[in-house]
């Protein structure tokens, strides 16, 4: 997510972004220039896009599922995509129960991630699991992320906060 922060506000994009708590609201705002951050255990995701946004979002990267996906499509433009990167709040270590999808538009966010399916329903179109498949296209991607850091117009997040000693220390 913060790498793709950036690459939006690389491009130009009023960036609106999600988050749980202050510090990372803080990083996302002082660090990476996000126009506008959604703190979700203070506000309410759902009337904030409404009522600032209504409607009018023209991608949503989105790597949540549940809730969060079902508002993201809820929330687009016309003509306005979803490009689906992940469900981590369904993933089995959340505890959120049987994977479910909370839009009647969409499948559930398993399915259109794996499957890598494309959903259009009006004017918007939802895309499954937009990794490239195609080594070259990979390989390009990432010689352009390697360029843009070495420019330093994107940075890495790093938490160095914990200091790790050996690799069975990492998680």
């Amino acid at each position: 997510g913060s790498f793709a922060v950036q690459f939006a506000k690389d491009c130009g994009c009023h960036v609106v972004a999600t988050c749980r708590n202050s510090d990372k609201a803080d990083i996302l705002q002082s660090r990476y220039g996000v126009d506008r951050v959604i703190n979700y255990s203070l506000q309410n995701v759902e009337d904030v896009l409404r009522s600032e946004y209504g409607g009018m979002i023209d991608i949503a990267y989105e790597g949540v599922g549940g809730t969060m996906q079902a508002l993201a499509w809820e929330n687009l433009a016309p003509g306005g995509r979803l490009l689906s990167v992940g469900y981590i709040s369904q993933y089995p270590h959340a505890h959120s129960g049987p994977i479910q999808s909370f839009s009647n538009a969409l499948p559930r966010p398993d399915e259109l991630f794996w499957k890598g399916q494309t959903v259009v329903d009006d004017t918007k179109t939802a895309f499954g699991n937009v990794w490239p498949t195609d080594a070259s296209v990979r390989h390009q991607a990432l010689e352009h992320v390697c360029n843009l850091y070495a420019e330093g117009r994107v940075t890495p997040l790093i938490d160095d906060t914990h200091k790790f000693h050996g690799i069975e220390s990492i998680p």
